[in-house]
């Protein structure tokens, strides 16, 4: 870990007492900590003290991919086997395929985002997992999303979510998913940011949580391959009014037509 601070950096590895030195994920403590997630494993670095923790599926440790604090200072901890942990008081409840999946056939929790209900929010491998009430509800591109593999989640002020993949930027309603999930619609619809809407590059980087996060101000910034993208979602307007349209001109097989009522074409024409 690189800590920059007045003006100069400060590093801690595992000499230092981290479990590992490869780095996948962070997250703030509700205490004021730090909460670091590496492949071996969990770190807590709090008051100069690191404290580890290991992961463990069966005999096989598991590595930490995502972290979120929730508001009643526990921790959510998603992991390289799809399993979802939350750690509080001391104490680990897991759910995963063995114990009442968020996902099946999910082999990795990218991000994890908690809202203000309380409702996870988890980009994975498998598409969009709604962890609710310990029910979960996984939508891929089966239900009108533009990508199974979510690198990070983040929402706007307008109930959005805006999810990315190596594909672009692509945001939904939560009102849609939630309905979707009720079977109320068969499909949710959705939004599309690429390089024809500005970005540098449509591929956000993924690997390592958070790939993203929202500014004070509310604007989105999301990590690309060719810099960071930012996006302001309350300066965004969705103008439906249809364009109007003009015949400028005709053409026959390549040849141009005068523009006249009753115009007629020749038997045999292929391109108009």
């Amino acid at each position: 870990i690189a800590r920059f601070k007045d003006g100069g950096f400060e590093n801690l590895t595992m000499q230092e007492g981290l479990i590992c030195n490869n780095v996948s994920s962070f997250c703030d403590a509700s205490d004021g900590g730090l909460w670091v997630g590496t492949p071996s494993g969990l770190s807590l670095i709090q008051g100069g003290k690191i404290t580890n923790y290991t992961l463990r599926s069966g005999s096989a440790p598991e590595g930490v991919t995502a972290l979120a604090q929730d508001r009643t200072g526990g921790l959510w901890v998603g992991t390289n086997t799809g399993t979802l942990r939350h750690f509080k008081d001391g104490a680990w409840t897991t759910f995963g395929p063995k114990y009442g999946s968020p996902a099946s056939l999910v082999t990795t929790l990218a991000s994890i985002y908690r809202d203000i209900e309380g409702t996870l929010w988890i980009g994975s491998s498998g598409g969009l997992i709604r962890f609710k009430d310990g029910k979960s509800t996984v939508f891929t591109r089966k239900n009108g999303l533009f990508s199974d593999f979510i690198y990070q989640v983040l929402e706007d002020d307008r109930g959005r979510l805006w999810m990315t993949c190596n594909r672009g930027v692509f945001v939904v309603s939560k009102k849609e998913l939630d309905e979707q999930a009720l079977g109320k619609i068969e499909r949710v619809t959705g939004r599309v940011y690429d390089t024809s809407d500005g970005m540098k590059s449509a591929e956000c980087n993924g690997g390592g949580a958070p790939a993203g996060c929202r500014r004070r101000d509310g604007r989105l910034c999301f990590p690309t391959m060719v810099g960071l993208a930012v996006i302001a979602p309350a300066r965004i307007r969705r103008d439906t009014t249809p364009p109007s349209t003009a015949l400028e001109g005709i053409m026959d097989d390549g040849e141009p037509l005068p523009l006249v009522q009753g115009l007629l074409l020749r038997a045999g024409v292929r391109r108009i």
